[in-house]
């Protein structure tokens, strides 16, 4: 747990673009969401608004610099927008360490592939 809080702690002075993409990843996999398109409403949530401004900052390192932060009272959350110019960009830069765009990108739909007359395996 002591590692868990360190880590979240530092997460500020990240500095290997690598692991900053990393973390955006795992960001989004676990509070994010995007649109069916894969380019409209892409965000993240946060409960705390410094945790959305930290990671704003981080997007900002990977070359992400249209990013707005929104509070939303009745549901006490901050929402950090990536606007639909740059998601494209955020997606390629984080997709080989998200889980959730692997799976929405890479994995054939059973079915399309049942309906273009594959068979089930």
């Amino acid at each position: 747990m002591r590692e868990f809080i360190s880590a979240k702690n530092s997460v500020k002075n990240l500095k290997d673009i690598k692991v900053i993409r990393a973390y955006l990843a795992g960001r989004l996999d676990g509070d994010g969401s995007i649109g069916e398109d894969l380019r409209s409403d892409c965000r993240i949530v946060y409960g705390k608004k410094i945790e959305a401004e930290k990671d704003k900052k981080l997007l900002e390192r990977i070359g992400i610099n249209k990013v707005k932060i929104y509070y939303y009272r009745s549901a006490k959350t901050f929402c950090l927008y990536i606007s639909r110019y740059e998601v494209k960009k955020f997606l390629e830069s984080i997709s080989p360490y998200s889980l959730k765009l692997q799976k929405l990108v890479l994995v054939p739909r059973r079915d399309l592939t049942l309906a273009s007359g594959a068979k089930r395996v």
